[in-house]
């Protein structure tokens, strides 16, 4: 493939050069950048594509006829830069009564089950011949 355009560029301090393609017709493009660092050729290679422009950014401006249009045609509603009086709901008031935290071992009986299921466990495997 013949290349489209040959850049010349110089690398600052930093290693780095810039350079600006202009005038590249909308479609796929591979760029090809050829060095020498150290006295050995160093290659790098990279794609981007470049998309048509459409119209619609062109001209942004409301056009009021077309919106009424497109309200009526999806059963929506019209307004011209005021809100009027929308439906706003009261907030749902909820109450929070009181947060009461208990310790999981706070009641004896659970410290004896916990204890009562690990004998029963040790147990069961000394019978079994897993000590």
């Amino acid at each position: 493939m013949n290349p489209l355009r040959a850049l010349r560029v110089t690398t600052g301090s930093d290693g780095e050069a810039h350079a600006e393609l202009e005038g590249l017709d909308p479609g796929a493009y591979r760029l090809a950048g050829r060095a020498t660092l150290d006295g050995r050729p160093v290659e790098a290679e990279t794609t981007f594509v470049i998309r048509p422009e459409g119209h619609e950014l062109d001209d942004v401006v409301a056009r009021d006829q077309v919106l009424r249009e497109i309200a009526s045609a999806s059963g929506g509603e019209f307004r011209d830069g005021s809100l009027g009086g929308p439906s706003v709901r009261p907030p749902r008031k909820v109450r929070v009564g009181s947060l009461r935290t208990v310790e999981i071992w706070s009641n004896p009986l659970v410290l004896l089950l916990a204890l009562g299921l690990l004998a029963a466990e040790w147990t069961l495997r000394r019978r079994t011949g897993h000590s």
